[in-house]
Parts: structure tokens; C-alpha cells; sequence
């Protein structure tokens, strides 16, 4: 997915930041309950989206949403379907018929909005859990065959599907990057790209860097949270790598703030700016201190 230049941020990507009109929801959002409130705060603090994270798309005024996001310059970057897994239940791996059927009309309702207001929608938790017995191989081709129906629905509304992998503790399967290139090649996920969230990849991943060159072209969004889930820089993660990568396979996307309202929704989500951008800000200087000595290197050969 390929984005203009950033209010705030310099090089090829872009700021977003995840809000939650519902309250008192246990997901990684800034200003959960005061979603108009935090749309206000992301456009003063210069962010280019808002990443919506809803249970089900009728918790939004979808008029009065596009008015106040036109209002902010904001547009919406993607619409995460976790908590339709977390709080209803709903999940693709479900046995269950009845609530398949409602999933698929709830993902249908989901790619709709997303059509509407321009966004991704993410796939990441609604995948479900697959049974610890002999059917977790035939759910996983249910699984698969359900989603590659789902992506030509995307396509042809023109709505990037996203895949995330999740951390083992949370979902049982698709936790690496290289299970979700595999699903994505076995069920013939056309158009489909890979969403990586820095959070789950440093539970999962052997290496960061690594995983995001093993995705390549199928990045298609980034959750930039650091290790403790709170804004870059201010957990271990060691994000000089990860952006080196994200420039290596030509990442134009956004960067997401998918994280934890500490010590405050409005610090995070300026935490998640200042650090941000002095993160890129030196990733870019050493890309161009890496090509400047590439080019010397070459022009002695």
C-alpha cells in the first residue's frame, strides 16, 4: 500500500495510531470510549490515520465519522476485526455453522466500511483457534478456503486484505511470518499482504530484520509497538534494524500505533510521534551513509 508523504514524518512512511469508540476494551487503542476526542489529538500531533479497532462496524456513525476524519486531514488506515473474536466469540476456525455464517456476515460488513472510507481491514485474532486434535488440519484448510473467498470479495471492492500474525498465547496458529507467507501461498491468497506487529514478532521471531525481509513484498502494514506494547522506545526493542529492512524491501506503508494508553492516551500518542520520528530519522541518515560509501566503494573498482 503505497502513501504520500507524512505530515509528520520524513521518508516513505506514514503515521497511524489505533482507536476505539467502544470503553473499558482490554486491545492495545488510544482514547478507548473518546474516539472523536482521539481523532482530535492524532491530527494536532501532526499523525496522517487512524487505525479503527472495532467489534462490529455499526459502533460507528459512519457519516459523522468521514466528517470529522475530513475535518482532522485524517484519513483511516485500517479496520482491525480483532475484537469481534475477543468479545463476540466469532472466529473462521469455529465449528460451530452458525457462527461461521455470522462471521462471514460480519467480515462482509467489515470490508464494506473499509470500502467506504478507504482502509485495509485486518485479519489477525477472528482466524480463531484451531482444535488440539486430528481436525486442527482439516479446520486449517476450512480456514484457508474461507479466506481466499474473503480476498476476491476484497479485491473486487478494492479493499487490501491484511493477514497478522499473533504471539502463541493468543491465537495457535500463523504466529511467524513464514506461516503466514505458507498460508497465503496453500490457499491462493491473491492480494493478500502481511501485517507485522513488532510485539508478537519479538515473542516469535528469530530476528526481526530477518522476518521482514522473508516477507518482502507482502508487508503490507506495521504495527510499530515496542516489546512492552507502549510507544517505540520505550521497551527493548532495538528498531534500527527493522526500519534498515523496511527500506531494503521497499515498505511505503504506515506505521502503526497499536499501543497500550501509558502513562496516558494523549503522552502515548505523542511518545509515539517524537520517538518515532527521531527513530526514522536516523534510519534514514544511516541509508544514506550506507549508499554514499557504496557508491565510493564502487566508483574504485
Amino acid at each position: 500500500m503505497e502513501t504520500t508523504q507524512s505530515r509528520c514524518l520524513p521518508g516513505p512512511w506514514r503515521l497511524t495510531a489505533s482507536l476505539c469508540p467502544a470503553g473499558g476494551v482490554t486491545a492495545p487503542v488510544l482514547f478507548a470510549g473518546r474516539l472523536y476526542e482521539g481523532i482530535t489529538v492524532l491530527a494536532a500531533l501532526g499523525y496522517d490515520a487512524a487505525e479503527l479497532s472495532l467489534r462490529d462496524p455499526a459502533e460507528v456513525d459512519v457519516e459523522r465519522l468521514r466528517a470529522a476524519l475530513a475535518a482532522a486531514g485524517l484519513a483511516v488506515s485500517s479496520i482491525s476485526s480483532g475484537r469481534a473474536f475477543v468479545e463476540d466469540g466469532l472466529s473462521l476456525a469455529s465449528p460451530d455453522p452458525a457462527i461461521r455464517q455470522a462471521i462471514g456476515q460480519r467480515l462482509a460488513a467489515y470490508l464494506e466500511l473499509a470500502a467506504q472510507l478507504g482502509s485495509a481491514v485486518t485479519i489477525s485474532g477472528i482466524r480463531g483457534r484451531l482444535p488440539r486434535e486430528d481436525r486442527a488440519n482439516e479446520v486449517r484448510r476450512a480456514t484457508g478456503r474461507a479466506l481466499h473467498d474473503l480476498a476476491q470479495v476484497a479485491q473486487a471492492l478494492g479493499v487490501q486484505l491484511l493477514l497478522e500474525p499473533l504471539n502463541r498465547y493468543e491465537i495457535n496458529y500463523v504466529n511467524t511470518v513464514a506461516e503466514a507467507r505458507q498460508l497465503i501461498a496453500d490457499a491462493e491468497l491473491e492480494g493478500i499482504k502481511i501485517l507485522l506487529d513488532l510485539f508478537h514478532m519479538n515473542i516469535e521471531e528469530v530476528s526481526l530484520a530477518q522476518a521482514v525481509i522473508e516477507a518482502g513484498p507482502l508487508v503490507g502494514y506495521v504495527h510499530f509497538a515496542d516489546s512492552n506494547r507502549r510507544a517505540p522506545a520505550s521497551g527493548h526493542t532495538d528498531f534500527a534494524p527493522v526500519l534498515a529492512a523496511l527500506l531494503q524491501v521497499g515498505y511505503r506503508g504506515y506505521l502503526g500505533m497499536e499501543i497500550l494508553p501509558l502513562p496516558d492516551d494523549a503522552t502515548a500518542a505523542r511518545l509515539g510521534v517524537e520517538n518515532t520520528r527521531r527513530l526514522v530519522e536516523a534510519a534514514l541518515t544511516a541509508d544514506r551513509a550506507r549508499r554514499t560509501e557504496q557508491a565510493q566503494l564502487g566508483g574504485h573498482n
